[in-house]
């Protein structure tokens, strides 16, 4: 039996502001930073085999704290960057709605197969995370893999994980700071054990709706 262990990381800036990030290296705010402590706290008496992050720092920050807490190594990777959300990033959605109006009305048409512009659709992020989360099953057979990464990556796996399609996806919410755990049986097939657990943190420190990424 396999698991994976998701992380969102933690607040930003920009999510405050609702601003869309995409792969802009934003940092973590100080909210964040005490949201990464909470969870390196929390997950210290997990056992964790394996540890995969996003290379963008604001989860491969929260990583290696993780990984210094549990004594093992963060392994930092591109697959696992948010969705690309092209001239989006900075911006928020009611500028979007101002400054490209037939954009946006496409993509609200069909926001899973309609690509942001010079950007990545939600179909096209799920090619590159499921091929990555083939490979992490092949490798870490039996293990507890931690996966830190960004809101529409998690959202990406438990839809693969419910067999949803991804223009029906729940509109569920994937705070900052949060715990969703996947297990896989002996035959690859997904059950969720939790999804979206932020009893770690501190009531001060207890994520804002932020659904940029």
């Amino acid at each position: 039996m396999t698991r994976l262990v998701l992380v969102r990381h933690g607040e930003t800036d920009w999510n405050i502001s609702g601003r869309y990030q995409g792969q802009k290296d934003v940092p973590l705010n100080a909210t964040g930073r005490q949201q990464e402590q909470a969870l390196a706290r929390r997950l210290h008496s997990m056992e964790i085999d394996a540890i995969y992050s996003s290379d963008l720092s604001r989860a491969s920050d929260t990583a290696e704290l993780i990984a210094k807490s549990v004594g093992k190594r963060a392994n930092l990777r591109r697959e696992l960057r948010e969705v690309d959300v092209g001239v989006w990033c900075g911006h928020t959605f009611a500028e979007m709605e101002r400054e490209y109006p037939n954009h946006i009305a496409q993509w609200l048409s069909d926001p899973a197969r309609t690509p942001r512009l010079h950007g990545e659709s939600y179909t096209q992020l799920q090619d590159r995370v499921l091929a990555f989360v083939k490979e992490i099953l092949e490798k870490h057979q039996g293990q507890n893999v931690l996966i830190v990464t960004h809101g529409a990556v998690i959202g990406i796996l438990l839809c693969s994980a419910l067999g949803l399609d991804l223009g029906k996806r729940p509109n569920w919410q994937i705070d900052n700071g949060s715990i969703s755990i996947i297990r896989f049986d002996d035959n690859d097939v997904a059950k969720i054990e939790l999804i979206n657990d932020v009893c770690h943190l501190p009531a001060e420190f207890a994520p804002r709706p932020s659904d940029y990424m």
